[in-house]
């Protein structure tokens, strides 16, 4: 370098903005502990602002996958059902997460608050989300009329300009 400082191959041919050049060809001015951690904290924020966007979402797709449940009920017919109980992942959903369903009829509730349930209720067992990519995922779903019949699917739920929609169902299970 004309210079005469010391220098790398990289460095003599980076193109860019001048700080980005001084930080490159400086590299004792940012220790690698340092850079190291700038990094750690920037993957960090990343995965938190993931994390959260994959939390809402995975709402989502369990909203659609019941709604679909519900849309597509054939025997016997829905109108007849007192009530509906759901869980995802083997747990009671969120008040939130009911709380979408707040004027369905039948209504959906918690399926801790279907013990001694009335006669011909059903019950809907989300679980097993797997994610494919950020815009589609595939999840497990069960439902079972009055502790009898059960038919369980999956199915592929993908993002839509418009929300999610189920794209693909598989048959898993028909008893």
């Amino acid at each position: 370098m004309p210079d005469g400082r010391r220098s790398s191959a990289f460095a003599d041919y980076v193109i860019g903005p001048a700080w980005l050049t001084s930080i490159v060809r400086r590299r004792s001015s940012y220790p690698m502990k340092h850079q190291f951690f700038f990094f750690v904290c920037f993957i960090a924020a990343l995965a938190t602002a993931t994390a959260a966007d994959r939390s809402k979402d995975a709402d989502d797709v369990h909203d659609t996958a019941l709604r679909y449940v519900l849309a597509h009920y054939e025997a016997p017919d829905l109108a007849k059902v007192p009530t509906i109980y759901v869980t995802i992942d083997r747990k009671d959903p969120s008040d939130a997460f009911i709380q979408r369903f707040a004027t369905h009829k039948p209504p959906v509730l918690k399926a801790s608050a279907g013990r001694g349930a009335a006669p011909g209720s059903v019950r809907c067992a989300l679980g097993d989300l797997k994610w494919i990519s950020d815009d589609e995922a595939e999840i497990r779903v069960g439902r079972e009329h009055d502790g009898g019949d059960y038919i369980g699917f999956i199915y592929t739920v993908s993002r839509t300009p418009t929300g999610w929609k189920v794209s693909k169902l598989r048959i898993t299970a028909i008893t």
